[in-house]
C-alpha cells in the first residue's frame, strides 16, 4: 500500500522587492498599486511514491526544496500544480513546541499542546508521567516555558509528540538541538517506530543519521529530484559533490598559470586478493584499497594518504606513502595506486575511509581530499575478541613465578 504519492508537483512563491531608501519612499509605497515581484519555483515536477513502512531520506543543499516538500506532505501548504496523496495519520516534527504558551508551565503546556496534536484529555492524563519522564527537565516542568532553553523546549515538544501513534512520521533537523543523551532517546523512539512498520520521511544534513534510518534516499537540487537510490550510493555521491563544491568555492585545486596542474581522486575500490570488488570482508582477510586519480599536467613528488575511521568517527589508522618511505617521482594523466592490508586486524563493525593526495614537501598542500566517503564492513569469524579497536595477534603462557 502506498503511504504517499506526489504527482508532478510544482510549488511557486512570489517574492516582492521593495527598495525603501527613505521615509518618503516607504510612504509612497502605500499608494503604489504594483510592487515588483519575482517568481521562485521551489519545486519543479516532483513525482514520488513512498510505500507504507518505507524509510525515505531527503538530502540536498540549502534552498533545494527539502522543507517545501515536507510542508506539502504535511498539508501545511498546497502545491501550485500537481497532486498530493497521503494515506494515513501524519505526525510532523518540523516545529516542536510551536503551540506552547510562554506564560503557562510545562505541565500545563502538555495538556495544551497534546490537544493540538490530537490527544484527548484522558489520553494526556494517562500519559503525563511518561511524558515528564521522557522530557527529563526536572523541576522546570512546573515553571513557565518562557524560562526554558531551546533544548528544554525541544525535549518537552518531542516527549509529547512521542505519545502519538501516527502512520507517517515526518522529521526535519529539529533533533539537532538536544544533548547527546536526549538525541539517543529520540533516535531509539524513531527506530521503534520504523521497526513496527511506520513510514518515515527524514530530512537531515547528518549523513550518518540518514544512512542509519533510511532504506531509500533522494537528492534534491534546485527543486528537482537529481538522483535517487540506496543510502550508501546517493550519500557518497552527494558528499563527493559537496566536498568538491566547497573546495572550488575556497579556490583550492585550481590550475596554476602556465602549468595547468589539476589533480583529483576519481574513485576508490575495495578489492580482495582476486581483485573482486567487495564492501564486506572477514576479519583476518586481505584487502586492497585501490585509489584512482586523474591529473592534468604533471605533479612531482605526490603523496597519497588514507585515514581509516570507525563508524563513530574514531581514527584508527592514518598511513601515507611519505611515512612508508614509498617515494613517487611523478604522476600524470589517469592512474591508480594500491594500499594492501595483508590481514585485516579490525574488530567486526562498519568503517569509513578518507583518501588524500598532497605535496611531499608540504603535506598541508592538498590537491584533493575525500573525507570519510567510502565504507566497508568487517564481519565476525567467531573470534571472542570484543573490546578496543583492533585484534592483536597474541598468545598466553603461564609463567613459573618469580
Amino acid at each position: 500500500m502506498l503511504a504517499i504519492r506526489l504527482n508532478n508537483i510544482y510549488k511557486r512563491y512570489l517574492l516582492e522587492y521593495r527598495a525603501r531608501l527613505s521615509v518618503k519612499d516607504s510612504f509612497l509605497d502605500l499608494f503604489r498599486w504594483r510592487v515588483p515581484r519575482r517568481e521562485f519555483w521551489a519545486l519543479k515536477g516532483i513525482s514520488l511514491e513512498v510505500a507504507g513502512g518505507q524509510a525515505l531520506g531527503i538530502i540536498g543543499e540549502n534552498g533545494s526544496g527539502k522543507s517545501t516538500l515536507l510542508r506539502l506532505i504535511c498539508s501545511i501548504t498546497k502545491p501550485t500544480k500537481g497532486g498530493v496523496e497521503v494515506n494515513g495519520r501524519v505526525l510532523s516534527l518540523l516545529e516542536l513546541g510551536a503551540g506552547f504558551e510562554g506564560d503557562l508551565t510545562g505541565r500545563e503546556n502538555i495538556y495544551l499542546n497534546g490537544s493540538i496534536l490530537g490527544l484527548s484529555r484522558r489520553e494526556i492524563h494517562r500519559s503525563i508521567d511518561s511524558i515528564i519522564d521522557f522530557a527529563a527537565i526536572g523541576d522546570f516542568i512546573d515553571a513557565p516555558v518562557r524560562t526554558y532553553s531551546a533544548g528544554m523546549y525541544l525535549r518537552l515538544g518531542f516527549a509529547i509528540a512521542a505519545q502519538l501513534n501516527p502512520d507517517i512520521l515526518v522529521v526535519d533537523e529539529v533533533l539537532s538541538v538536544g544533548d547527546m543523551s536526549f538525541q539517543k532517546k529520540c533516535f531509539q523512539r524513531i527506530r521503534e517506530f520504523t521497526e513496527n512498520g511506520g513510514t518515515l520521511i527524514l530530512v537531515s544534513h547528518n549523513m550518518d543519521m540518514v544512512r542509519q534510518f533510511c532504506d531509500k534516499v533522494i537528492w534534491l537540487r534546485e527543486g528537482r529530484i537529481f538522483k535517487e537510490g540506496g543510502p550508501d550510493e546517493i550519500i557518497r555521491e552527494y558528499s563527493l559533490f559537496s566536498q568538491k563544491e566547497h573546495r572550488c568555492a575556497a579556490g583550492k585545486n585550481l590550475p596554476e598559470p602556465g602549468l595547468g596542474r589539476f589533480a583529483e581522486i576519481t574513485n576508490v575500490h575495495f578489492l580482495d586478493r582476486d581483485e573482486k570488488k567487495r564492501h564486506e570482508f572477514l576479519a583476518g582477510e586481505a584487502m586492497v584499497i585501490r585509489i584512482e586519480y586523474n591529473v592534468a599536467g604533471k605533479i612531482y613528488d605526490p603523496v597519497f594518504g588514507i585515514g581509516i575511521y570507525r563508524s563513530d568517527g574514531i581514527l584508527i589508522s592514518g598511513p601515507n606513502t611519505k611515512f612508508s618511505d614509498f617515494r613517487i617521482e611523478s604522476i600524470e594523466g589517469k592512474g591508480s595506486i594500491d594500499f594492501t592490508i595483508d590481514s585485516l586486524p579490525f574488530l567486526p563493525g562498519d568503517y569509513e575511509l578518507t583518501v588524500a593526495l598532497h605535496d611531499y614537501k608540504n603535506t598541508f598542500e592538498e590537491y584533493d581530499c575525500l573525507h570519510r566517503l567510502f565504507r566497508f564492513s568487517v564481519k565476525d569469524t567467531g573470534s571472542k575478541e570484543r573490546y578496543g579497536l583492533i585484534c592483536v595477534p597474541h598468545s598466553w603462557k603461564i609463567g613459573k613465578g618469580v
